[in-house]
């Protein structure tokens, strides 16, 4: 999936997958509509611009995905190094990624996977 396919799609799910958070996307457009899970294995941070999760327990970052969940994308910003932002709504609501793998990245520092 092309990151940009995003646009247009809302959360619908937040969780954690062993040790991966992932935020699950929706996209009503097609009939059926589809759904599709979007992992993380990187620093991360949400709206609030001081707060980063880069190491440690990855259940910490829940409360801060939560404020993202039911939103809908508008904009997906990717840089060189693979780090990335997903906006949100209004623009003050955002996912950025690290492009920066952490001591303990197992493979890809982000990738789309099954959402079932």
């Amino acid at each position: 999936m092309q990151l940009e396919a995003l646009v247009g799609q809302f959360v619908v799910e937040i969780g954690v997958r062993q040790v991966w958070p992932f935020l699950g996307f929706c996209d009503n457009r097609p009939t059926p509509s589809t759904e599709v899970r979007f992992y993380f294995d990187a620093p991360f941070s949400t709206s609030e611009p001081d707060w980063w999760l880069t190491e440690g327990d990855p259940d910490a970052g829940l409360p801060h995905l939560l404020e993202l969940n039911g939103m809908t994308v508008t904009a997906v910003e990717r840089a060189e190094d693979r780090s990335l932002t997903i906006v949100f709504d209004d623009g003050d609501a955002r996912l950025t990624v690290s492009g920066e793998p952490t001591a303990h990245t197992t493979g890809d520092v982000w990738w789309f996977g099954s959402a079932g």
